[in-house]
């Protein structure tokens, strides 16, 4: 997976997705000079992407199963399911997976946020480059939180 970089102001809310952390810090720059209230920092972040939770379902959709049966057929469901060995139970976990990913993508429920790490803060600079982005040592960071 690629790492992608995002922007903020504040440190809580991140905007952009860039290449490095060069293009999301001089972003930053050019969004804070359309400002009126110019930030103090600029945070620049790794992006994450999160887990779309898809795995680990097979045993409440196999409990599930079990306990409808039971109430649909009382005593004669109750040892169906039972045997279900752990890897039979993986198969199905992936499996699950598997359906639950195409049905997201399907939909276009994939997630549009993210969570951030390594974010550094650094101080703006009095006008974005017009020219080549600094080198990392230019960006004068002020702190990093790793």
């Amino acid at each position: 997976m690629t790492i992608r970089y995002a922007y903020s102001f504040d440190r809580n809310t991140f905007f952009g997705s860039f290449a490095t952390r060069q293009e999301a810090y001089y972003a930053a720059l050019t969004r804070a000079t359309a400002l009126t209230d110019r930030p103090e920092s600029i945070y620049v972040a790794e992006r994450l992407q999160p887990s779309m939770q898809t795995n680990g379902h097979a045993s409440p959709v196999l409990r599930e199963m079990r306990r409808r049966a039971e109430t649909e057929a009382g005593d004669a469901a109750e040892d169906w399911l039972k045997n279900v060995t752990g890897q039979q139970q993986v198969d199905l976990d992936s499996m699950l997976s598997q359906t639950v990913l195409a049905w997201l993508r399907k939909h276009e429920y994939q997630p549009t946020f993210f969570t951030v790490r390594s974010v550094s803060e650094t101080a703006p600079v009095a006008e974005p480059a017009k020219t080549q982005p600094a080198t990392a040592d230019e960006l004068n960071p002020v702190s990093c939180a790793c």
